[in-house]
């Protein structure tokens, strides 16, 4: 009788470390691999069209990436602002969420100083990625009805051009954080707001889409020119409904076989944080004029090439090896247990 806790404990032993693996998979909600198409590999939201879109080979992930000219206002819709009736995930409130993707800007055009919009999802309650005065850009924006009331902040960074670079936008329960290349840029505390109300306003990859609010001037802009058009390529766009740790968005950047650069020190060093402040008007939203340097962003990653090349492959063959070693000995105590407990 002695030997049927023991049993029973190497049991749960065993199936530990696969529903261990099983809860700290990093698995997207969607998943946009710009393969030729819009399609979402996890099948739960395809694009829903793509206008004026082409296909580059020179790409991050897999055999493509897609490709936005601005000259001819090309996007791709996420949701459309004209289907009323539209639900998704994208629409939902949210009190975390993490958007995920790689870029590449043409030199010519990042030193716009209109808004040149990556990703841009929903307006009034929302959140953005774009370009703006040579420095990559997020945005939160929430909207209350009573009192009428805008809250927002942005958070910068400067980032290097023609070059493929891996964004993270992340929002955890009112703190927001601007990841690039691994390392965080910018971070701060949406005021005493922890949550993304839902919004049916239409969202878009490389462009706004039918109106968003503008965070500077604090209007609606429901009128865009060209320029407002992403000029580039934008590659393997993951979005999570969790908030990913620092350790997490680390390793969506050092697993990717990629010719991406890191930041430099002073690159780094000059990230900045602007502090929020709450406008209790509904049109002019303001933002205070101090800035603080982000201690954390002085600890560059520079992960080797081996690493990038060998660390997925070793993490699964060890994880093999040590899934079949547990099995086989959970197999042998469990009909150890089993003998003599039939024995008795």
């Amino acid at each position: 009788m002695s030997l049927k806790p023991t049993a029973c404990a190497f049991i749960c032993l065993l199936f530990c470390p696969y529903s261990y693996s099983q809860a700290t998979t990093l698995e997207p909600t969607i998943h946009w691999r710009m393969e030729e198409n819009g399609n979402d590999t996890m099948k739960n939201h395809d694009l829903l069209q793509l206008e004026n879109i082409t296909f580059s080979d020179d790409r991050v992930e897999g055999s493509h990436s897609m490709q936005f000219d601005s000259s001819r206002s090309s996007k791709s819709i996420i949701t459309n602002r004209r289907r009323k009736r539209q639900t998704s995930f994208i629409n939902e409130s949210h009190y975390q969420r993490t958007y995920s993707l790689w870029f590449k800007t043409k030199e010519s055009s990042a030193s716009r100083p209109i808004k040149q919009f990556i990703l841009n999802i929903g307006s009034g309650n929302g959140s953005a990625i774009y370009l703006q005065d040579s420095q990559l850009v997020g945005t939160f924006t929430r909207f209350n009805n009573n009192p009428r009331a805008w809250f927002y902040f942005s958070l910068k960074t400067d980032f290097p051009f023609g070059k493929w670079n891996h964004v993270v936008l992340r929002f955890d329960n009112g703190e927001g954080a601007l990841f690039l290349n691994g390392i965080i840029a910018a971070k701060d505390q949406f005021l005493d707001h922890n949550l993304i109300r839902s919004d049916i306003v239409g969202s878009a990859l490389g462009a706004p889409h039918d109106w968003y609010f503008d965070v500077d001037s604090g209007l609606d802009v429901t009128t865009f020119t060209p320029e407002n058009h992403f000029d580039g390529l934008i590659d393997d766009v993951k979005i999570f409904s969790t908030a990913l740790s620092d350790k997490d968005i680390q390793n969506l950047f050092l697993r990717k076989n990629t010719t991406a650069v890191e930041p430099s020190t002073e690159l780094v060093k000059a990230n900045t944080v602007k502090q929020p402040t709450k406008n209790k008007s509904s049109s002019q939203p303001t933002m205070s004029n101090t800035s603080k340097t982000n201690p954390s962003l002085n600890q560059a990653v520079e992960p080797s090439q081996s690493q990038l090349t060998n660390d997925k492959s070793l993490g699964k063959h060890y994880a093999i090896l040590m899934a079949f070693f547990l099995i086989s000995v959970g197999v042998v105590v469990v009909g150890i247990g089993i003998f003599y407990f039939f024995k008795k």
